[in-house]
């Protein structure tokens, strides 16, 4: 076949890609309407005291620990429920340990800030999570909230 076959084919694929309706939002276009999602979301569920980390996860200290707080190399026990922003509950767990370090972005972030005995609940922009691709239980560019009770750090 020509080269000048291979190139009509080719454009015929960028075009029909540029065509598509399905929309990918850049990674900071995805960020700013994930942001307007949660602050809608916490406006018209009436939550308050809503903090705002620099990575621009929205939390709220449902109770202070008064414990050590993990590092990223720590193994943590935890209970959680983790939903979709609709209410649909997606993983949840009592008495989880994990490896802070090989959790999701949000929660090697927030994690740390956390003190043995603290309640946090957290809404986690889609990049802070599990992204554009999703799991089989998420779908891709999901925001996630998570209730996460930090119960000890350390073995």
């Amino acid at each position: 076949m020509s080269r000048t076959y291979h190139l009509v084919i080719l454009l015929g694929v960028v075009w029909l890609i540029g065509c598509s309706s399905n929309t990918v939002l850049s990674t900071k276009d995805q960020l700013q309407k994930d942001l307007q999602l949660i602050d809608q979301y916490i406006q018209d569920n009436g939550i308050d005291s809503v903090l705002i980390d620099d990575s621009e996860i929205r939390y709220v200290i449902n109770k202070e620990g008064t414990g050590i707080k993990p590092i990223l190399s720590d193994i943590v026990r935890v209970d959680f429920v983790g939903t979709l922003l609709d209410g649909t509950v997606f993983d949840s767990g009592n008495s989880k340990d994990f490896v802070v370090n090989q959790t999701i972005q949000a929660w090697r972030i927030m994690l740390p800030k956390m003190r043995e005995g603290a309640d946090y609940t957290i809404f986690v922009p889609s990049s802070l999570g599990y992204g554009f691709t999703g799991t089989p239980s998420i779908p891709g560019n999901s925001i996630l909230i998570f209730n996460i009770q930090l119960i000890r750090v350390g073995n």
